[in-house]
């Protein structure tokens, strides 16, 4: 058997595994519907201003949450909801990414923060989730640009009223991938908070060195545990647009584009691929998609490129001889009478049996191996004794047996083995002769040559 084969792949996009999801939400509602509808929960001004499922969403190429579904419209002062967290975070960080559109001029300059990492009370929510603290850490604020007309400024500070810092003009209109990033720091008071805001087109396939603002540390106590994303309404006149929410505790925000490749194979006779398909031709076109089987945890994409090789192994009979068709070979004659057993000095491309039974030929070409169908052998005069008044019996035999034939004359008795080995040969007179030999289990030829008559063969089963 011959197996080559060649693994390939062209990695499209560099993408992280994440550990864990905490949250995703793209937002894929019917437009018009609340967010409380679906997994969100609101912790204050429940009744007033609910937050609704605006159409269409946003678009980020590149990015995990873009186009998969509507966004959340945060039009008015009123509701402010959460989204449990799957598991609590107390080490490590935790990364919030969002796409953001403002979508018209705003108000309110400075303080009005609209996103925030939320804890419950005691860190155990209440039945239906309202008992958020009041400690909003990495509050993300949005602020009037230079132009306010025209453009805005995001800012962020660690659980302040008032951002600790701003980016630069960003402009209405626009959809922003923003991240906002938790980092757990050993010690007390030293936890810090930082965003990351990125334009289309920008790089995110890894967390940059710098954010675009903080780290900022906090000056109130360190969160005890992160356990939900917080949308708030600030103002009468946010005109703020969030789609694809997702947390996560590692800088995994990348679109996992699949990897795609090539595994090149060379089989004999037929392959049987990762799709569960046994192909007995080659093939070019065959694709299979392995989820999360990339290295960087996306899909990959397999086209196979298989070649199979097929032994010729066609086998001709003229008169006593057979033929193996295939050239450029190696050859085995086997004896398919005896389990394929390989008949010893013959490996040559013709065979010419001294004996009648089925016979095969190993081939091997081009690295590969395959064995014929058994063609039977049938030599002039053989196994046609009964005709002749010949007879043998009993057969199957223990190995004492009796052979007889019609007319008194010198007869010589050969017993040969399965390949035509002469086991015993007797010269006798008369018209039988009783043998009794010791034998092993297996299939014998009985050949009666004598004075008038050419050499008749039988076959005898020795038990």
């Amino acid at each position: 058997m011959k197996n080559i084969f060649t693994l390939a792949f062209a990695a499209s996009v560099s993408c992280a595994l994440s550990q864990n999801t905490l949250v995703s939400d793209q937002f894929d509602y019917v437009a018009g519907e609340a967010l409380t509808n679906h997994g969100w929960y609101a912790h204050s001004a429940a009744a007033t201003s609910p937050i609704l499922v605006t159409n269409p969403g946003l678009i980020w190429t590149g990015y995990i949450g873009s186009g998969l579904g509507n966004a959340a419209n945060m039009t008015a002062t009123g509701q402010d909801i959460n989204k449990p967290f799957s598991t609590n975070i107390t080490t490590g960080s935790a990364y919030a990414s969002f796409l953001l559109k403002v979508a018209a001029p705003i108000d309110v300059n400075g303080t009005g923060f609209f996103f925030h990492f939320g804890a419950y009370t005691g860190l155990v929510p209440s039945a239906i989730y309202d008992n958020i603290t009041t400690a909003f850490r990495a509050r993300t604020f949005v602020a009037q640009g230079t132009d306010p007309t025209t453009q805005f400024k995001l800012g962020l500070a660690f659980n302040a009223t008032t951002a600790s810092g701003q980016t630069d003009d960003l402009t209405i209109g626009e959809s922003y991938l923003v991240v906002v990033k938790y980092q757990y720091v050993a010690g007390d008071l030293n936890d810090e908070v930082s965003l990351f805001v990125f334009e289309q087109g920008d790089d995110i396939s890894d967390e940059p060195a710098t954010p675009t603002l903080g780290p900022f540390l906090g000056t109130q106590a360190d969160a005890p545990a992160l356990q939900a994303a917080c949308l708030r309404q600030y103002d009468f006149n946010p005109n703020i647009v969030i789609d694809g929410l997702f947390v996560k505790d590692s800088w995994d925000i990348e679109t996992c584009l699949p990897t795609t490749g090539t595994e090149t194979r060379t089989e004999c006779t037929s392959y049987t691929w990762i799709d569960g398909i046994t192909y007995d031709e080659s093939n070019s076109t065959a694709t299979f998609n392995i989820v999360g089987g990339a290295a960087n945890g996306c899909d990959s994409l397999v086209t196979l490129d298989l070649t199979i090789i097929n032994v010729n192994t066609d086998v001709t009979l003229a008169g006593n001889t057979l033929s193996a068709v295939a050239t450029n070979a190696a050859y085995q004659w086997l004896d398919c009478n005896n389990n394929n057993a390989e008949i010893n000095g013959e490996e040559g491309a013709t065979f010419s049996p001294d004996i009648s039974g089925n016979y095969a030929v190993e081939v091997t070409q081009n690295g590969c191996t395959d064995i014929s169908i058994c063609t039977l052998v049938t030599l002039a005069g053989i196994e046609e004794l009964n005709k002749a008044g010949f007879l043998m019996y009993p057969n199957p035999s223990k190995g004492s047996f009796t052979v007889s034939w019609p007319e008194t004359e010198n007869k010589s008795i050969r017993v040969l083995n399965a390949l035509g080995q002469e086991i015993k040969i007797v010269h006798t007179y008369g018209v039988h002769i009783e043998l009794n030999m010791k034998l092993l289990s297996g299939i014998y030829f009985i050949e009666l040559s004598g004075e008038n008559q050419t050499a008749l063969r039988q076959r005898i089963i020795i038990e």
